[in-house]
């Protein structure tokens, strides 16, 4: 029989039966390097699951631009911080209810996690997200509405203060952020950066509108250290709180 190996099995087989092999083995590897990210696994109760050395894979050192090492997956995971919110149920995934204030506390849709305090950076190592203040190459195109000088309202429609600068990614050339000079209340004088992508520019009232939070949510919003620089971790607080607004300042309560 020509190609046979013995009398029931030839090369095909065996290349079919390599073929699987093969296959299983790379779905095997594909599995074990994609818990790099997200693990190990925490639960809600706080335990920590390790999969095992089967297949959990060895940390990898990774050496970062800015010279910072990091290895992953880390196996001597520590939660970050207590999650400041009680289950409204005991079965396991059952939705929570946050025991303060959501906005602040990052639970749901609020959530945050610690991002490193430092800027992102160019490959020219510099900061990619700059006030137009400092990165003077840039302008609003003469079609488009320049929103400095326009009020900011909130989602209740109280002026909150005006918008007194435009953020933009220099590396990308588009608006990041909108600088909000607050006027009203006990919140006066604080700088406040709103992510674009929750504005709305109002045409017929000729102002800047945020719609997921209200007025009054800007005294506690999150602020930045610097007037000419922003922190990875800076964003992740600011946007983390603009978006959970949609749910815990403008609609329910629940997580």
């Amino acid at each position: 029989m020509t190609g046979a190996v013995t009398q029931h099995i030839d090369v095909a087989v065996l290349v079919l039966f390599t073929f699987w092999l093969f296959f299983a083995g790379l779905i095997f590897y594909l599995r074990r390097e994609d818990r790099r990210e997200g693990y190990p696994i925490e639960h809600e109760n706080g335990r920590i699951e390790h999969p095992g050395p089967l297949f959990f894979p060895e940390p990898k050192t990774f050496l970062k631009p800015d010279g910072t090492v990091i290895k992953a997956p880390n196996p001597g995971f520590i939660a970050e911080r207590a999650v400041k919110a009680t289950p409204v149920a005991k079965w396991a995934g059952a939705p929570m209810d946050p025991d303060g204030d959501a906005l602040l506390d990052g639970v749901g849709p609020a959530a945050w996690v610690n991002r490193p305090d430092h800027p992102d950076m160019t490959t020219h190592n510099t900061p990619k997200i700059v006030p137009m203040r400092v990165a003077e190459q840039f302008s609003v195109a003469r079609q488009d509405t320049d929103p400095r000088g326009l009020p900011m309202a909130g989602g209740d429609g109280m002026t909150v203060g005006m918008v007194s600068d435009i953020w933009v990614d220099s590396t990308e050339a588009m608006i990041r952020y909108l600088e909000v000079e607050v006027t009203a209340g006990d919140a006066g004088g604080r700088r406040v950066l709103v992510p674009m992508p929750m504005c709305n520019l109002n045409r017929f009232k000729k102002r800047m509108e945020v719609d997921s939070v209200k007025a009054e949510d800007f005294a506690k919003a999150p602020t930045i250290k610097s007037d000419s620089q922003i922190t990875l971790m800076e964003e992740e607080r600011i946007v983390s709180f603009f978006a959970g607004g949609a749910m815990y300042s403008m609609g329910t309560t629940a997580a």
